[in-house]
């Protein structure tokens, strides 16, 4: 799969940049790290690669994981959770296939199931970072009656029962890393958190246009 640079500048103005400005305030708060970034430009720190011809930069936080800064051109990054070298290899549907039934449905749905979320909540959250700077009508939810701590309470919705014009996403646990599809829901794997957030990861990138 090669890297679409043709779509690089239309995505480049609006969704890296605000991405980045959210990613940073909430990985501030959830991991303390220098959150100095002016101008959408990483702190000072090593390259650990490339990704298709582009510099990758790591980040690594106090809790022994790291953020990876993937620089499209110079002074404007993605920024990832997960490697997008491990994440390009999860395995996954045709790319375009993904991205077409995400964006040709009236309603999205992403859903987790509440007794996992101490799993899921990281690659839940990275996601909807994109889901929500998308041209999409996306519910966030989950996949049984729940409230939360804060008396929230959240959509719920039986993953696997969609109309003609709905999508699914669901991310949940498994014995396996990967992304597949059931009709119109798309299921996002993760043996554990940090796997099912290089799946998610991997989402985040066909959803860019990037692989």
């Amino acid at each position: 799969m090669k890297l679409k640079r043709r779509d690089i500048g239309l995505i480049l103005g609006g969704i890296m940049l605000l991405s980045t400005v959210a990613f940073a305030f909430l990985s501030a708060s959830q991991n303390n790290y220098d959150t100095r970034n002016d101008n959408n430009q990483q702190p000072q720190l090593p390259q650990i690669g490339t990704w298709y011809g582009v510099p990758i930069f790591e980040q690594k936080l106090a809790s022994n994981h790291s953020i990876y800064y993937v620089q499209i051109i110079p002074n404007y990054n993605i920024v990832l959770r997960a490697d997008p070298r491990d994440a390009e290899n999860v395995s996954s549907p045709n790319s375009n296939r993904v991205y077409s039934v995400i964006y040709t449905s009236k309603d999205v749905y992403a859903l987790f199931n509440p007794e996992e979320s101490g799993n899921v909540s990281l690659a839940f959250t990275e996601l909807s970072k994109i889901l929500n700077r998308m041209p999409l009508k996306v519910t966030y939810g989950t996949t049984k009656p729940y409230i939360s701590n804060t008396t929230k309470t959240y959509v719920s919705k039986d993953p696997y029962n969609t109309a003609a014009n709905e999508t699914v996403i669901y991310l949940r646990l498994a014995n396996k890393t990967d992304i597949s599809m059931v009709n119109n829901t798309i299921i996002v794997e993760g043996r554990d958190m940090w796997d099912l957030t290089t799946a998610a990861t991997k989402l985040q990138l066909i959803l860019l246009k990037l692989l």
